[in-house]
């Protein structure tokens, strides 16, 4: 069991794998590692032991989207005897997840509560206010392409040889 995601949760999303034992382990086990990917990845943006997290009733549902999907598209991959169908579907979920956790990283979306509230964000330093491609060059130098080369180099060059 999982704090964002049940195996119950998983086999509900993954139509025709069977229930038993070992199944079972290995859902909990990718569960355990999709917890830990999505904590790692957001922890710079989200207090996890702060409220809504830290609840065990009430999760944000994007996190427990990210989790399951994060844990699926694990369990694919390990039950996965080679074929290139199997790594394909692994893969789906696997890199829908990451794009959705960088997407909240990046500011393209905010994280709400069950409740549709806007969760609080740590202290905003992992933000970047400003980048540099509104800045000028700092001694107006010309573009690459413009360059020319030093007519008197080769001269020079021979030169320092002599």
């Amino acid at each position: 069991m999982g704090t964002f995601a049940t195996t119950t949760s998983l086999f509900t999303k993954m139509v025709g794998t069977i229930n038993d034992t070992t199944t079972v382990s290995l859902a909990s086990v990718c569960i355990f590692d999709a917890e830990n990917e999505v904590k790692k990845r957001l922890a710079k943006r989200y207090d996890f032991s702060a409220s809504p997290f830290d609840t065990t009733t009430t999760h944000p549902p994007m996190i427990i989207t990210l989790v399951q999907n994060l844990a699926i598209g694990y369990m694919y991959e390990s039950m996965s005897r080679g074929s290139k169908e199997s790594y394909a579907r692994a893969d789906r979920y696997i890199k829908k997840s990451i794009e959705n956790i960088q997407g909240l990283l990046n500011g393209d979306f905010q994280l709400h509560d069950a409740a549709g509230d806007l969760v609080s964000e740590t202290d905003g330093s992992w933000k970047v206010y400003e980048s540099t491609s509104s800045y000028s060059p700092t001694f107006n130098e010309d573009e690459p392409t413009s360059w020319q080369p030093d007519e008197d180099k080769l001269d020079d060059i021979a030169s320092d040889r002599e």
